[in-house]
């Protein structure tokens, strides 16, 4: 998708419908690997390093309200 808008607003829709149906951390690890959905709930992650990533960026700057 060239049109950044539509790209971060269908973005910010699968990763919803990702983390409403898996939880957070394996909803952000199916976000950027689709095979994660097979993975533990806890994991491992077949994307550990993008979800830990991940996690270290919201752990600095903390949910949003």
């Amino acid at each position: 998708l060239l049109d950044a808008r539509a790209n971060v607003s269908l973005g910010v829709q699968i990763l919803g419908w990702n983390v409403r149906n898996y939880g957070l951390w394996k909803g952000v690890a199916v976000y950027n690997d689709w095979a994660a959905r097979t993975a533990p709930a806890d994991g491992p992650y077949p994307n550990a390093g993008y979800v830990d990533a991940v996690r270290a960026q919201y752990q600095l700057q903390g949910p949003t309200p």
